[in-house]
């Protein structure tokens, strides 16, 4: 379908676009099949889904030292410095791991990449004039995370980078999945 074409970025987006539990319909699933390159899925949810006039944006990017998490911490520095919108950017920590296993080395090793991990995306942000925050939670699986940031702050927008998982149906992951099931909000999914 796209072979003859060269296109940097597929921007999906449907009106029924969920399939079954986790999933996407199987028509996404076709249509994101039949590219190779970068992909970025559109849910539009939450009061605002069908006015996007009604103030800025409350993005929530969860970051976690992946390639594909930057380029969605990209893009949310890319939305809000068009349109005003704020940003948190969130890093999930299996700190309780490390305690358990009583290795305060380890601990600070994660203290030290983690920290990194948060200056590189804050030096982004600075590079392109965009303030954001950051934050840290620990011991939470990274969907209930995500999710529970989005509850309090009046967070309108997720945008999560995830990586295709081979099978014939679209599929980003359990924490992806959960996000697409149980978020009440626009959630964009950003795929290498």
């Amino acid at each position: 379908m796209f072979a003859a074409q060269r296109i940097g970025l597929l921007l999906l987006g449907m009106a029924n676009l969920q399939g079954g539990r986790g999933a996407f319909h199987k028509d996404l699933s076709r249509a994101a099949a039949s590219f190779s390159g970068p992909l970025a899925i559109c849910v539009a949810r939450g009061p605002r889904q069908d006015r996007l006039d009604q103030g800025p944006l409350h993005i929530v990017v969860p970051i976690n030292g992946a390639e594909v998490a930057r380029r969605a911490a990209e893009l949310a520095i890319a939305v809000a410095r068009d349109s005003a919108a704020s940003i948190v950017v969130l890093y999930v920590s299996n700190a309780r791991s490390s305690r358990l296993a009583g290795n305060r080395r380890s601990r600070k090793r994660l203290d030290r990449f983690e920290q990194a991990i948060l200056n590189d995306v804050v030096e982004l942000a600075e590079r392109h004039d965009t303030k954001i925050k950051t934050t840290v939670q620990a011991d939470i699986a990274p969907a209930d995370a995500i999710l529970a940031e989005t509850e309090p702050g009046g967070h309108t927008l997720v945008i999560l980078g995830v990586n295709r998982r081979p099978g014939d149906e679209l599929f980003f992951g359990d924490t992806a999945a959960a996000v697409l099931d149980r978020s009440a909000v626009r959630v964009i999914f950003l795929s290498d």
